[in-house]
């Protein structure tokens, strides 16, 4: 479904999740025709601003660059590091290994 929605940008303006008219949505509108279908669809209670910071912590543990994540987030590196930057089940060990 991804995938069609992304051939689908240039028909939305751009957007990922353009408005039935190509335009950005209006929040009260984004939540009560998809957000809160597709959550009570998925029978989960999330928050789109979830979706995003795991979106984050997934990519910075796949050791995207923090530079590119601050851009992708539009926050600062630092900023980025202050929110995102949880340690690893492993960061420890990784830790001990590193300085023997």
């Amino acid at each position: 479904m991804l995938a069609l929605r992304i051939s689908a940008l240039s028909s939305h303006g751009g957007l990922l999740f353009g408005s039935p008219r190509g335009k950005v949505w209006r929040e009260r509108n984004f939540y009560g025709r998809v957000w809160t279908p597709a959550r009570e669809a998925a029978g989960i209670d999330i928050r789109p601003h979830e979706c995003r910071h795991s979106y984050l912590t997934h990519l910075r543990r796949a050791n995207v660059d923090d530079a590119d994540l601050a851009r992708i987030a539009g926050h600062s590196v630092s900023t980025l590091l202050a929110h995102y930057a949880h340690p690893a089940s492993d960061g420890f060990a990784q830790v001990r290994a590193a300085i023997g």
